[in-house]
């Protein structure tokens, strides 16, 4: 059985310093992804978006769980992804949303 996985992009918070030459966050608030509870799941940071303010993650299932609970683990997580808008993932986790420095961020990082 192929192991269950899904991508996913949940909002940034943290504080960015500089994107020259490579991107740098603040020691004290650093760059993350906000603080939801997504279940009994394990995620990786794929990439930064900086322009939207969003990392993609991959989801997969603890690999703990039984194999007929993983399926609904990681679909408790997708779903509590997308049935908020970015904006209710800010204010459900009581996260403030990136703080960028003025000058335009090129690209993905």
């Amino acid at each position: 059985m192929s192991e269950l996985k899904v991508k996913a992009k949940i909002p940034l918070t943290g504080t960015v310093i500089s994107t020259e030459p490579v991107v740098i966050g603040d020691d004290k608030d650093p760059i993350r992804p906000v603080e939801i509870d997504l279940g009994d799941v394990e995620w990786r940071l794929i990439n930064l978006d900086l322009d939207n303010d969003i990392a993609e993650i991959e989801i997969t299932p603890n690999k703990r769980l039984p194999k007929e609970k993983r399926k609904k683990e990681l679909e408790r997580a997708i779903s509590i992804l997308t049935q908020f808008s970015k904006e209710d993932l800010y204010r459900i986790s009581g996260c403030h949303k990136l703080k960028k420095p003025k000058q335009k961020i090129r690209g993905v990082v």
